[in-house]
């Protein structure tokens, strides 16, 4: 029998004058009576200047029916990868002659279609939420096991698979509701929006970190349940819990569990929400609440997925996706030292900024809309007009409170009248005096040189992601500098 071509090895002179081995995975001999390219679910090319790493992934990628290429630098990846497509590069970060950032950097640029999974060393986990943001799958920290491997190459084959069998998705609506299958509503059109909406379909499938930054109000649970209703995991459960609302101790039972007769009362044991969420989703809210002296076993647990009970001697294994959120600048808490860094950088894989609703006014008519249809439905009266000028007056409120204080408005309209046709007294008082000033003043409450800045400060915050480090780096202000002006401007 002739040889196959996919069984020869590719051999690629690094500029350096040594070769680099490209060892395709020797098939089976099944396998290799099939055409070339149809033997496999997926092409997976692995990087690594460590050999039995190299092979390691490729046992494990074999077991699944891939075809396996090695490389064991960057250079002899992209040479590789001008060959022939690759479904699935899996690359060290640490490497002679291209460094894995630099790899994942030009393949983005040159083979968009290629997924991209790392691998690091917990001392390089910055480099690799660096590769995250541009747009790498998922990352793997050494020591890894296999079957972490191997559910990411599952995720990417049935993602893969079920594109190709889906109609296309028709065109977006001006105003976007639903997310997922029976998942919560996000509504409204603006831009800002549209962003959160654009990283929840991009996080949805992953298994990476998240952290949703946003005022109090801005919906940030119903941003960490859309990425689990919109996500493979939305058959198992969501567990969420306000980490500023409970003492030290009584949070470490809540999340790691406890065994029995660990403490005063504990009649029983108790697996905790990590277990709990076992497959599911576990949403911890206000995190920068969690005492310094719990963030060390929380840090455990968020990098090695696996928790020690209360009173327990053994580890436990897990395996749940993480959402965070807060209301505070967490860059500032781990800059006076309130949050570590480590743990910072280990939630913060993919930030989300939720901007406030008075940044965001085109959002309050579609809002308005659908919290008059829920309150009418639920209390079954019939169908509600609102006048145009009571509209205006809601639109043009500043909404400090965010969509929960909206909200509430709409639901103490259902409550207090039962008008057909909802007019500008019906409103709150405060809502109809900010109208009633708005319509006495003559001049704008701030120069135009005030307006300018504050669209400038708004602007850098919104290409910045809301990291204000990046922010004054932007602007060329120091971040100081930066925080006074925000607090000027009420924007903190």
């Amino acid at each position: 029998m002739s040889e196959d071509p996919c069984l020869r090895d590719a051999r690629v002179v690094t500029p350096a004058g040594r070769q680099s081995t490209v060892r395709p995975e020797p098939l089976t001999p099944a396998q290799a009576r099939r055409p070339c390219g149809r033997s496999h679910l997926l092409t997976v090319l692995l990087v690594d200047d460590d050999p039995e790493v190299r092979q390691f992934c490729a046992d494990a990628v074999r077991q699944q029916g891939h075809a396996a290429l090695e490389a064991e630098d960057g250079l002899a990846a992209c040479e590789l990868l001008g060959r022939g497509p690759v479904d699935v590069l899996v690359t060290d970060l640490q490497m002679p002659l291209m460094d894995g950032l630099s790899l994942v950097r030009r393949v983005r640029e040159a083979h968009p279609a290629t997924e991209i999974i790392v691998l690091t060393a917990f001392g390089s986990v910055k480099s690799a939420i660096a590769c995250m943001k541009l747009g790498v799958k998922d990352y793997l920290t050494k020591p890894f096991n296999v079957d972490e491997l191997e559910g990411v190459l599952e995720g990417i084959r049935k993602a893969r698979a079920k594109r190709t069998t889906e109609p296309p998705a028709p065109p977006a609506e001006a105003s976007r509701r639903l997310v997922g299958s029976g998942g919560p509503q996000l509504v409204g059109r603006s831009r800002g929006l549209r962003r959160v909406l654009e990283l929840i379909d991009q996080v949805k499938d992953q298994r990476c970190n998240v952290l949703i930054q946003g005022e109090t109000g801005t919906g940030k649970e119903l941003v960490a349940r859309a990425i689990h209703a919109a996500g493979p995991l939305r058959d198992g459960p969501f567990l969420a819990v306000n980490c500023g609302g409970l003492a030290p101790t009584v949070l470490e039972a809540q999340l790691f569990g406890h065994e029995r007769g660990a403490f005063t009362g504990a009649t029983t044991s108790s697996p905790g929400l990590f277990r709990a969420a076992e497959g599911g989703t576990l949403f911890l809210d206000e995190v920068t609440e969690i005492e310094r002296t719990l963030q060390p076993k929380l840090l455990r647990a968020v990098q090695e997925r696996e928790v020690l009970p209360v009173g327990g001697t053994r580890p436990v294994s897990v395996s749940v996706r993480l959402v965070a959120a807060t209301n505070r600048d967490l860059e500032e808490a781990v800059a006076s030292g309130a949050f570590r860094e480590d743990l910072f950088y280990r939630l913060c894989v993919v930030p989300i900024l939720i901007p406030p609703l008075r940044e965001r006014h085109e959002d309050v008519p579609d809002l308005v809309a659908y919290f008059m249809e829920k309150f009418g439905s639920a209390a079954g009266q019939p169908e509600r007009s609102l006048a145009p000028a009571a509209l205006e007056c809601l639109t043009a409120y500043s909404w400090p409170g965010n969509i929960r204080e909206l909200q509430n408005v709409i639901e103490r309209i259902h409550v207090t009248t039962r008008a057909p046709r909802i007019e500008v007294e019906h409103l709150p008082e405060k809502l109809r005096q900010g109208r009633s000033a708005g319509r006495e003043a003559e001049a704008p409450a701030v120069s135009t040189y005030a307006d300018t800045e504050r669209r400038l400060l708004e602007q850098a915050l919104r290409e910045a992601g809301g990291n204000k480090s990046h922010a004054a780096r932007i602007l060329g202000i120091e971040r100081q500098r930066l925080t006074r002006k925000l607090r000027k401007f009420g924007l903190n």
